[in-house]
């Protein structure tokens, strides 16, 4: 990025105005005029950008984050800014009537030579819009462009660009992928043995393929990728994938891989004839677009007449290596093409039991085919000799009408009869209409629409259908679109198209493990009891992070609470403890928690991308519904307590009630998810992947490299960055210096307080959802660990509980009608007496039956709050100090 004084340098050597910079600077500092949304139909989500420093917006995976990967790697991108404030464009609709918009384009761009604003849209959606606004869409020599955004950013010296997916090379993008890691760390080194190991043996099989690469001895599988990445060894990463290490080149530069491909092609060169192409006078071919004609073939060159009559002498060599390199066609025959088509719409029509008739009518002819007479053909297979003569007739008219006679045979029973439609056009639409505008939530029955629709008809003197064919014409209408109107969208999605993505792009599950996993939520089909007392808690939830490319559960976390950020935190946790690294890309839900800035600021401080799913669309998400629905049936609808039953409450009896049979608590379902979850569904075989997900992970993880710049070591450090910020100032805390830092309701105390740099400046301030007694200050370039004012009382307390007690004695003193203040003498007192608060009481239970997890998430090792602290016990805190707290105060 630049600093002031570059930038300035940058817009006097560009000669830009003082409007321009004042402009450009104007977008530089301001934050993104808003927030994206994938729609019902797109993947959004952050990109960490490590050239900006901060996380970048997209609003679709499959457009606007490869022009991200693009301008990330392109080193004439300096900057680049997301959403910038809207600029206002005038062009002329369809009808010739002007139109004013502000409009804010995706990015705006500062390259080395110029600058401007980028709108990314796909190729679909832009000729849609090219007929809608045919002023505002241009399509010019297949480039697409915006003239009135053009013509707003040229009074500013500055360019307008239009950016349409069929210019995405989908290659290139799965490339950068996988070698970010590599491209962004420039502080490893490789060592000069493996280098020349590898250079070595490079130079000595020029065309070596990458996997034969990765093979050799005592070089490891990063070096080799290193080397990739900083252009030590070439492979042509617009063409060839890494992924695919089968099928990829390794040379030692660009001009030994262009060299060897030109002679790889001209071996294959044929000398004297072409498979492809009869070259034969008066044949047709395709030559640049243009058809033309072979007028005659000499001892070295070919003659080509055109169209126009000209006539032109090609050297036999030059013809045949055109036509090898496709740029010479042979002319289709466009007879012969509708006829092959039609005879494939025939048999593409034809059931199994036509083809079976077919056959079978073959065999009968076949004899007379070949000259023996009708009447020799021998008895018993009950069919007159007329049927057989009439087989006979339809085989040769097949024959000469498609040049096979066997499709004469097809019997053409479903063809028979009057099939045109009785129902005039007319009364179709007009039934159509009726039912666009009666198909509501109401969802009234086949009987009352046709009720309501006589009484229509006989209001404007038409004559109605049958009710048998009105039922037909409402079966014959999309069901998805019947669904969506009767019971919203929700219940549609089911019926909902398929979409079948036949273009080559991303790879939906990734390319390797650590590329992408995701992150959901299920509730816990099976009735709990607490572990000491046995009392009913209902039922719990589990957080699982998936990696999506070997289906291997990456962590999991089980609560009685609700989804919320402290169920991420946990399995981020987890997943650091057990593999040291945080996956490339998280998929999640549209949730709230997912949208929070602790989670957003996480991933970015972590180089994690995070998309979102589109609301209500599972699909998305397929291999964790997938999994929970595994789960589910093999483990715990076979536990006693399951709610499987539940489905037909009606059929629920006392005696079959699941809380009547509930046994589980939440420490022994722990033990047994992760019994089930690390080693029995991480050994067995996966029928995706024919191998079980701990052998697909440890096979791509020793192809695809370690990838050590992602290595996180589980530290306090680390365990600090995963706690949630404070809630607000952007997660900052005023420092008082009498009092500390308040958070929530509570003031935290450490030493450094009183120091004169820091006492009334804001730090940054983090607290720990499990325990409220402690929050850490980012003061003097470290995390320090402050304490709590009631220390010895919030101890061990978790969030929830202290806002539950909070609500509890906010009622009690709103019940008086007293000021709606706590002060922080009142709540620690209220915690103390909290056993007669049902509410509190029920959450502190549900935070007991969680301490396993938490002692094994954390390390094994005793949480924060049991650590005592040299300067809190040398701090005195009168436990009568009435500090008083407003709710409505920083």
């Amino acid at each position: 990025m630049f600093t002031n004084d570059e930038f300035k340098k940058w817009c006097k050597e560009l000669g830009y105005s003082e409007s321009t910079t004042e402009l450009i600077s104007r977008i530089r500092e301001s934050e993104p005029s808003r927030n994206v949304g994938g729609g019902r139909k797109n993947m959004f989500g952050l990109y960490p950008s490590g050239k900006m420093g901060k996380t970048i917006q997209f609003e679709s995976h499959k457009v606007e984050l490869p022009g991200l990967y693009l301008k990330e790697h392109d080193d004439s991108v300096i900057e680049m800014y997301d959403q910038p404030p809207a600029i206002k464009i005038s062009y002329k609709s369809a009808k010739e009537k002007v139109v004013t918009i502000y409009h804010t384009p995706d990015y705006f761009v500062l390259y080395n030579d110029r600058a401007g604003w980028e709108e990314w849209k796909t190729e679909e959606e832009l000729l849609e819009l090219a007929k809608d606004s045919p002023n505002r869409y241009v399509l010019i020599n297949g480039k697409w462009s915006c003239p009135p955004g053009e013509e707003y950013a040229k009074q500013f010296g500055l360019h307008y660009w239009v950016k349409s997916s069929s210019e995405i090379n989908w290659t290139l993008q799965r490339n950068l992928e996988f070698l970010e890691d590599y491209l962004f760390d420039t502080k490893t080194c490789v060592s000069l043995k493996s280098i020349n190991k590898v250079l070595s043996r490079v130079r000595s099989n020029p065309g070596i393929s990458l996997i034969e690469l990765l093979k050799i001895d005592c070089v490891e599988v990063d070096d080799i990728y290193y080397m990739v990445a900083r252009g030590e060894i070439y492979i042509n990463i617009e063409q060839e994938l890494l992924s695919e290490p089968d099928f990829t080149c390794v040379f030692i530069d660009k001009q030994t891989a262009y060299a060897y491909k030109t002679l790889t092609t001209r071996k294959n060169i044929p000398l004297f004839t072409d498979h492809t192409i009869e070259v034969a006078p008066g044949n047709k071919i395709i030559w640049d677009k243009n058809p033309w004609v072979i007028a005659n073939l000499g001892e070295k060159n070919i003659s080509l007449s055109s169209e126009e009559g000209k006539i032109i002498e090609i050297g036999k060599e030059q013809f045949f290596n055109m036509v090898s390199e496709n740029r010479i066609k042979r002319e289709e025959n466009e007879i012969i093409k509708a006829i092959d088509s039609t005879i494939m719409t025939i048999i593409a029509k034809a059931s199994e039991q036509d083809l079976k008739i077919a056959n079978f009518r073959y065999e009968i002819i076949l004899p007379i085919l070949e000259g023996i007479p009708i009447k020799d053909i021998k008895e018993g297979i009950k069919v007159t000799q007329r049927t057989i003569r009439n087989w006979v007739n339809d085989f040769k008219q097949a024959e000469q009408q498609y040049g096979s006679g066997y499709i004469g045979l097809i019997p053409k029973i479903k063809d028979r009869g009057n099939r045109t439609p009785h129902l005039p056009d007319d009364m179709l639409d007009f039934v159509n209409m009726f039912l666009d505008e009666n198909e509501t939530v109401t969802n009234q029955s086949v009987k009352v629409l046709y009720g309501k629709f006589i009484k229509v008809c006989t209001n404007k003197g038409l004559i109605a259908p049958s009710q048998k064919s009105f039922g037909r014409i409402i079966k014959s209408r999309p069901k998805y679109q019947r669904i969506l109107q009767t019971q919203g969208s929700r219940a549609a999605y089911a019926q909902e198209e398929f979409y079948w993505e036949l273009d080559m792009t991303t790879p939906r599950h990734g390319e390797r493990a650590f590329h992408i996993a995701h992150i959901d939520h299920t509730e816990i089909d099976l009735e709990m009891v607490h572990s000491k007392t046995g009392k009913k808690l209902g039922k719990a939830w589990i957080t699982i992070l998936m990696d999506a490319f070997t289906r291997r559960v990456l962590a999991f976390f089980i609560t009685f609470d609700e989804p919320s950020y402290r169920s991420d935190m946990m399995v981020i946790r987890e997943c650091v403890r057990r593999f040291n690294r945080l996956p490339q890309i998280i998929i999640t839900d549209n949730g709230r928690d997912f949208r929070s800035t602790y989670f957003e600021t996480l991933f970015a401080f972590y180089g994690v991308t995070v998309k979102r799913r589109p609301p209500h669309k599972a699909r998305f998400g397929s291999v964790g519904e997938r999994l929970f629905g595994t789960v589910m049936h093999q483990l715990i609808h076979n536990l006693q307590g399951n709610t499987k039953i539940i489905k037909n409450v009606r059929q629920v009896t006392k005696s079959v009630n699941p809380k009547n049979h509930a046994v589980w608590t939440l420490p022994n379902l722990y033990e047994l998810l992760k019994e089930y979850l690390y080693e029995f569904y991480d050994v067995n075989e996966h029928t995706a992947l024919g191998e079980s997900p701990r052998e697909a992970f440890e096979r791509s993880i020793k192809i695809s490299g370690k990838r050590k710049l992602r290595f996180i070591p589980y530290n306090d450090e680390f365990k600090i960055m995963t706690l949630p910020v404070a809630k607000r100032n952007n997660g900052t805390s005023l420092v008082d210096l009498q009092r500390g830092v308040k958070v929530q309701y509570f003031y935290y105390y450490c030493k450094n307080f009183n120091k004169p740099d820091v006492a009334g400046t804001r730090v940054p301030t983090r607290f720990d959802p499990w325990d409220i007694g402690i929050v850490y200050c980012y003061v003097r370039g470290q995390w320090e660990k402050c304490y709590s004012q009631y220390y010895s009382i919030l101890k061990g307390k978790t969030e929830s509980e202290i806002s539950i007690a909070s609500q509890e004695l906010l009622a009690q003193k709103q019940n008086y009608a007293r000021k709606s203040g706590v002060s922080a003498k009142e709540l620690a007192n209220f915690i103390l007496k909290a056993e007669k608060t049902e509410e509190y009481l029920k959450q502190c239970i549900f935070d007991e039956e969680i301490d396993t997890q938490l002692y094994v998430i954390n390390g094994c090792s005793n949480s924060s709050s049991n650590e005592k602290s040299e300067e809190f016990y040398d701090r005195n805190f009168d436990i009568d100090e009435d500090i008083y707290f407003d709710l409505d105060e920083d």
